[in-house]
C-alpha cells in the first residue's frame, strides 16, 4: 500500500461547502417560489416577493461560502509553489575578524 500524499489532497472547509450547499438549496426554492407554487403551502409564501427573499439569500450564501473555499486553493497552489522551489544553501561566510571598514 502507498501512503497518500497530503499536498495532493485538496481539503475544503465544511462549513463553507455546507453554505453552499444552502445557498442552491435556497435558490432553487426561491425559482419555485416566483413560479407560483407557493400560494398553497402557506400564506406568507403566497406574497409576491417570497421568492425573491430567498434568491437573494441564495445569492447571498452561495458568496458567502465561496471565499473560504477559494482561499483553500489559493493557500494549496501556494503550498505546491513553496515544494517546487529548489532549496538554495548559502555558503557559511569566514569569520574575518572585526570590521575593517570603520576607522576611529
Amino acid at each position: 500500500m502507498r501512503a497518500m500524499d497530503s499536498s495532493k489532497i485538496s481539503h475544503y472547509p465544511i462549513g463553507a461547502l455546507l453554505m453552499v450547499f444552502l445557498g442552491a438549496v435556497c435558490l432553487v426554492f426561491g425559482g419555485v417560489l416566483m413560479m407560483g407554487f407557493g400560494h398553497d403551502w402557506h400564506p406568507l409564501l403566497a406574497s409576491s416577493n417570497a421568492g425573491l427573499v430567498f434568491a437573494v439569500s441564495g445569492v447571498a450564501l452561495v458568496g458567502s461560502g465561496i471565499f473560504p473555499i477559494v482561499f483553500a486553493l489559493l493557500a494549496a497552489a501556494d503550498r505546491r509553489a513553496a515544494l517546487a522551489q529548489p532549496v538554495v544553501v548559502e555558503p557559511e561566510q569566514r569569520a574575518a575578524g572585526p570590521d575593517q571598514s570603520t576607522s576611529i
